[in-house]
C-alpha cells in the first residue's frame, strides 16, 4: 500500500508538536475519520520536498487566559479581558501546530498573513479552545482557519496563511539584512 499509516502515525505524533494532556496542552484531532470510520486521506501538496497534507487535517490547543494575555497598549492596560493581539499569537501558534507534521527537516513556515474577527469577550482565567483546520494550499501557502472558543460560545474566529521556506536559505537572508 502506497499509504502506510504506522509511519503517518509516528512522523506526525513525533514532530513535537504539542500531545494529550493537561490544561494549556493541545490535543490533534480529525485523525482522518470521517462519519466514525477510518479512511485513506485525501492529499493536498504544496510546492516543494513537504509532505503531502490531507485534506482539511485540524489541530486544537486549549489555554486558560492570564493578565499577560489581556488588552494593553506599552504596559497600560485598557481591560481585563483576552486581547485580540494575544488570540493573533495563539492562533498562529495553533496553525503552525497543524502544519509542522508535513514539512520536511529542511523546511520553516513563516506566517505571511492573519485575518481576524473579534466576535466576543474572554475573562482572566477562561478557558479558551484554539481550533484550526487545513483549507487550502497554495503553491508554497498553506490556508488555515481557525476559531476560538470559550465553551461553546465563539470569541473570534479568522484565517493565517503560513509559506513554506527552506530553512537555510531563510536564515541566511536573515544573517543578510542584519
Amino acid at each position: 500500500m502506497w499509504w502506510n499509516k504506522e509511519r503517518w502515525e509516528r512522523e506526525t505524533w513525533g514532530r513535537g508538536e504539542m500531545q494529550k494532556g493537561d490544561m494549556g496542552k493541545g490535543e490533534k484531532t480529525n485523525r482522518y475519520v470521517r462519519n466514525g470510520t477510518q479512511k485513506t486521506p485525501s492529499f493536498t501538496r504544496a510546492q516543494g520536498k513537504m509532505k503531502a497534507i490531507p485534506e482539511h487535517h485540524t489541530f486544537s490547543m486549549r489555554l486558560r487566559v492570564t493578565p499577560e494575555m489581556t488588552a494593553r497598549f506599552f504596559d497600560c492596560e485598557i481591560h481585563p479581558l483576552y486581547a485580540t493581539f494575544a488570540i493573533v499569537e495563539h492562533a498562529e501558534y495553533a496553525c503552525r501546530c497543524a502544519i509542522l507534521p508535513f514539512l520536511e527537516p529542511e523546511e520553516d513556515a513563516i506566517g505571511s498573513s492573519v485575518e481576524i474577527e473579534h466576535t466576543g469577550p474572554a475573562h482572566i482565567g477562561a478557558i479558551v479552545t484554539i481550533e484550526t483546520e487545513i483549507t487550502g494550499v497554495e503553491g508554497k501557502d498553506i490556508i488555515s482557519t481557525f476559531a476560538a472558543k470559550q465553551g461553546e460560545k465563539e470569541i473570534a474566529r479568522g484565517k493565517t496563511t503560513q509559506r513554506v521556506v527552506d530553512k537555510a536559505k531563510f536564515q541566511q537572508r536573515i544573517q543578510d539584512k542584519a
